[in-house]
């Protein structure tokens, strides 16, 4: 007598039972090998449930070590450059994100402040942005042309973004506290802010590339601005952006550039908490993607 072991409507096995003699089983002896072959089914299913109850929890702690590790690559929350006052926010939909900031020196009077967004939310994205931060730290040693690191960024990184079909936006802005200058290029990244204070006007900077891992040897343009004591560089994600409301309408550069000017007066850290704060009001605090925003204010010492 053969009954069949169910899995979710699907057989997967079989409880045999033989007799030596040739008489023939009894309604009882069926229901006693039907309640065996049932029984071996609900032990295969709480197997198999609980094996991906240990799976479940080993990626959650992987993941988790790699939020861990991908925050501590972000750079300290307090700056001190002379000359500048920094602040940023991060904030990431899921464990693991594809938005990056850094900023970073090469001399006293160097500085290096960028922001990039590496397309999905996936592990993978975490991935390339971890390797985006070295190769850029790497190519600032040899290079402080936002442009050319730009270009140098793409042919590193063309080959493992374009097997994985990623994308990665890059605003890179480097500013020289002798010069007082900051010089600019874009990978395909939205609009570098600059609130001149003395007018109180805002320029905007377009990207001057395609993303990275569109096309090998890219070539970006650059711009080179002046500065002036007051002023200040808004950088940002299209979370901050593109981030909506209840009904479904866009947070927009608008808002953004608004509440900015209304905070110039104030240091960079209370402009990206206030931004933060009504971002926050804005979404009721749901946020659909990944909320990068990096201040950047020439002080009193420029």
């Amino acid at each position: 007598m053969i009954t069949p072991v169910m899995l979710d409507g699907s057989p997967v096995g079989a409880v045999v039972v033989q007799k030596a003699a040739s008489e023939p089983f009894l309604a009882g002896q069926l229901k006693i090998t039907q309640s065996l072959s049932t029984q071996a089914g609900v032990f295969l299913n709480n197997l198999r449930q609980a094996r991906r109850l240990v799976e479940a929890d080993r990626i959650s702690r992987e993941l988790e070590l790699a939020q861990t590790i991908q925050r501590q690559l972000l750079p300290a929350a307090e700056y001190d450059i002379e000359g500048l006052d920094l602040a940023a926010a991060y904030l990431a939909t899921d464990r693991v994100g594809g938005d990056y900031y850094d900023v970073f020196q090469r001399s006293p009077s160097t500085v290096c402040a960028l922001i990039a967004d590496v397309s999905g939310h996936s592990v993978a994205s975490g991935l390339m942005m971890t390797a985006a931060r070295s190769a850029v730290r790497l190519i600032f040693e040899q290079t402080t042309r936002p442009s050319e690191i730009l270009h140098r960024l793409n042919d590193a990184l063309y080959g493992d973004l374009d097997q994985t079909g990623l994308f990665i936006s890059m605003c890179i802005v480097v500013l020289d506290t002798d010069a007082k200058t900051a010089q600019y290029a874009s990978a395909g990244h939205l609009p570098l802010l600059i609130y001149h204070d003395s007018s109180q006007e805002y320029e905007a900077l377009d990207s001057t590339g395609l993303l990275l891992g569109i096309i090998p040897d890219a070539r970006f343009d650059e711009t080179v601005l002046s500065i002036a004591r007051g002023d200040t560089a808004v950088l940002y994600t299209d979370g901050v952006t593109e981030c909506r409301d209840s009904s479904g309408t866009f947070y927009g550069e608008e808002r953004l550039r608004r509440l900015v000017a209304d905070t110039a007066a104030s240091d960079a850290q209370e402009i990206v908490r206030t931004v933060v704060s009504d971002l926050r009001a804005h979404t009721q605090g749901r946020l659909d993607d990944d909320v990068t925003l990096l201040v950047v204010k020439a002080t009193s010492d420029w």
